[in-house]
């Protein structure tokens, strides 16, 4: 894999967290919070060739006095951790959504009823070394947890990396302990 969609991929994870030990299934006491360790699978076309897969850890809020869903993910990548703090800007089944440090912005449409949404599917946009890359992201909630896939797409309008990720939700003090630990390694 090149170093540019090296650079595209670790921006557009925004969730792997390697070498994260086991947590616990569990769901969170406060059902407007819930936490997420899973695997990112990433698959470079034509033929679906696995280049990189990390364990990943994924928090996500729902604010509704505010209408935002705060997203909080690491990436322990080898080249360093890499912090995400996403927020969707709600309005009704749509949302605005960008990243506290400006990495990339875009649009969300939610199905399901407020709160409780079953799946959402997210268009962002990211300038990596001068070109112009988009993210469409189908996401979607399971019994367990969450599955999310990404598609990798060039200013030139060409597939790049697909990024696939599964997760099943654990207990929100464990995850909280991990989480500070991977932050600690910056």
């Amino acid at each position: 894999m090149n170093h540019q969609w090296t650079c595209i991929v670790v921006v557009a994870l925004a969730a792997a967290c390697a070498n994260a030990p086991d947590l616990k299934p569990g769901r969170s006491k406060d059902s407007n919070v819930a936490c997420y360790q899973g695997t990112v699978r990433v698959t470079m076309p034509p033929d679906g060739r696995v280049v990189a897969e990390y364990p990943a850890l994924v928090k996500r809020v729902y604010v509704p006095e505010k209408h935002q869903i705060l997203e909080d993910s690491v990436v322990l990548a080898p080249d360093g951790t890499h912090h995400d703090q996403t927020t969707f800007w709600l309005d009704g089944k749509t949302a605005n959504v960008t990243e506290a440090s400006g990495a990339y912005s875009g649009d969300a449409v939610l199905m399901g009823e407020e709160g409780r949404w079953v799946s959402w599917t997210i268009r962002t946009q990211m300038a990596v070394q001068g070109k112009l890359f988009t993210v469409e992201s189908y996401v979607a909630l399971t019994p367990d947890g969450m599955t999310a896939t990404r598609k990798v797409i060039g200013d030139d309008g060409v597939l790049g990396p697909t990024i696939r990720e599964g997760y099943v939700e654990v207990d929100a003090a464990a995850f909280e302990a991990l989480h500070m630990k991977a932050l600690r390694k910056e």
